[in-house]
């Protein structure tokens, strides 16, 4: 499912208003009837609805959402915040059909009219009863105040409504439907712009917008649901930015790809070295456990063989290679007898260290290992913060270099204070991935997948129990996993002589695939453990669960 901002979301209104036998009013009739069928799904027990409509499209689509609820039986108070002489088109016309219905409409223009409307509420002796014995299984608000359009913060009248809406005693324990989007959210901006409504449910149209699904923006739009209302056209017909959900249809999609390379794709003579060879350049002094998590990630995803280049002895299936040292740290040599072990993809930063040998023995990867793919994570980025040079680092024969950053470590690559990157992360991966030529992983609550190419997936499992210490590591694990047993697959050799080169598609995929088994595998041990206890070799423990979840063997 793509995912589409303001202009976009205009280029397709026009494309469906100009190519298809369909008119802007019957796509406001389809927002409306279709909120409303959701609205009668997800609230059995309404008894009263009250609709606070703006005088744009939205709130016309809030008006045919109130003339549905009276028609069906339900007590509907409709609260126009315009005079009805200044409704323009389908907005009027969807207004008039309403009151023809019947509906009851209070007109309200200043915060003196808006207050003694909220006084009457309170004072009928219905209203006090609902206040005091609560009445969150029968009533509503419909929020169709401002739409997606909003271009700046809510201000008057407006910020005073939502105000209320959000806490007076009014509306206590009320639950709050916003259409297509909660008022005060711009559909290109993942932090409100100002006073924003508190929604139990939004109903969406046609495809989810920014807020729907990522940042801050998520603790105010309860649970989303996207109705289909005649807006879909081939997302690739959208211009760019090219940005799409990685959501459990897409990842189950992926997961019969590439799990079924180990379950069903392969005879039954297969050996570990069918499922590639992971080689996780890690670990210092004080920093082992890194590296065991990231090679615990890899193992539980599906690796056939794993070497952890440190001084670990916990995990009996590792193969273990100790690198040169100084008081603990890498120090850069050695790096011959590295490059001539055999593997399919190295990883390398957790728990590596800053000092020079780390510098060293990251560039000399970056610049020898250009026939397979290269994870960048943690200390493995820190060492390249200081001294990144602009244009791609990809000259390398095709293979792909990944990065994991989380946002702190991403501010010092980007030159960017974390505040900038987590208002517009989609923005700041894009960007990066593009002008490196690089594949960023930026970590976080909705992990972004961006290429270069300028695509970029967001992802929708996770949860904020896995924001505890290892829990990269383990994704890098995942990564290289992945990349380990997939990557002969969707690399390309032109002849004998050139280098493989991947298929960034393919590679995105991988990246897509490998974020979101992360995240529902720490999503399935938050199920059984909870958020609070739960730490980053849970993740990796239930990282076979969460494969098999997205794969069952009956389709293998």
């Amino acid at each position: 499912m793509r995912i589409l901002n303001a202009a976009q979301i205009r280029r397709v209104e026009e494309q469906v208003l100009r190519e298809r036998a369909i008119t802007s009013r019957e796509l406001m009739e389809n927002a409306g009837r279709s909120t409303f069928e959701i609205i009668k799904e997800e609230f059995k027990a309404i008894e009263k609805a009250v609709v606070l409509c703006g005088r744009g499209s939205n709130g016309g689509d809030g008006w045919i959402v109130g003339r549905l609820l009276h028609e069906y039986g339900i007590d509907v108070e409709g609260v126009s915040f315009a005079r009805s002489n200044d409704l323009r088109g389908d907005t009027r016309a969807a207004f008039d059909c309403a009151v023809s219905s019947g509906l009851h409409v209070t007109e309200i223009v200043n915060e003196d009219e808006w207050e003694r409307w909220v006084q009457d509420q309170l004072s009928t002796k219905a209203q006090k009863e609902m206040v005091s014995y609560g009445r969150a299984s029968k009533d509503i608000v419909v929020d169709a105040l401002v739409g997606t359009g909003l271009n700046r913060p809510l201000a008057g009248l407006f910020a005073v409504v939502v105000r209320d809406v959000n806490s007076s005693e009014a509306f206590e324990t009320v639950p709050v439907v916003a259409i297509d989007i909660p008022s005060g959210f711009a559909s290109d901006n993942i932090c409100a712009l100002g006073p924003t409504v508190d929604a139990k449910l939004t109903v969406t149209f046609g495809v989810p917008k920014y807020p729907c699904v990522m940042g801050p923006a998520l603790s105010k739009v309860g649970k989303v649901v996207v109705a289909n209302i005649g807006l879909s056209v081939p997302a690739e017909s959208a211009p760019p930015p090219h940005v799409w959900l990685v959501d459990r249809e897409r990842a189950m999609g992926l997961a019969s790809i590439m799990d079924n390379r180990r379950g069903g794709g392969f005879p039954q003579d297969v050996h570990k070295g069918t499922f590639g060879h992971v080689m996780i350049v890690a670990g210092s002094i004080g920093k082992t456990g890194a590296a065991q998590l990231a090679g615990l990630g890899a193992l539980r995803s599906g690796a056939g063989l794993d070497s952890c280049l440190s001084e670990i002895a916990h995990v009996p299936e590792y193969m273990t290679y100790g690198l040169p040292d100084y008081e603990g740290t890498v120090s850069g040599e050695g790096l011959n007898e590295l490059f001539a072990l055999n593997h399919d993809v190295i990883a390398v930063g957790p728990g590596l260290g800053t000092g020079q040998g780390s510098r060293l023995l990251v560039e000399a990867l970056i610049e020898g290992v250009v026939d397979v793919p290269l994870v960048l994570d943690a200390d493995g980025l820190n060492v390249l913060a200081d001294d990144i040079n602009t244009g791609p680092l990809t000259g390398r024969g095709g293979a792909p270099i990944v990065m994991t950053p989380h946002p702190r470590e991403f501010s010092r690559l980007a030159k960017m204070s974390v505040s900038e990157i987590q208002t517009d992360r989609v923005g700041a991966a894009r960007d990066f991935a593009v002008e490196y030529a690089v594949f960023v992983v930026l970590k976080g609550a909705q992990t972004i997948v961006s290429s270069p190419d300028g695509s970029v997936f967001v992802n929708t499992t996770g949860n904020p129990g896995m924001a505890t210490g290892g829990s990269g590591d383990v994704l890098t694990g995942v990564i290289a996993g992945i990349f380990g047993r997939n990557y002969r697959e969707v690399s390309v050799l032109p002849n004998p002589n050139e280098n493989r080169r991947a298929d960034p598609e393919k590679v995105s995929e991988i990246l897509q695939y490998s974020v979101y088994l992360h995240g529902l595998a720490g999503d399935l041990a938050a199920v059984d453990i909870g958020t609070t206890g739960l730490i980053a070799s849970d993740i990796a423990t239930y990282l076979g669960r969460a494969a098999t979840d997205l794969n069952p063997p009956d389709r293998v």
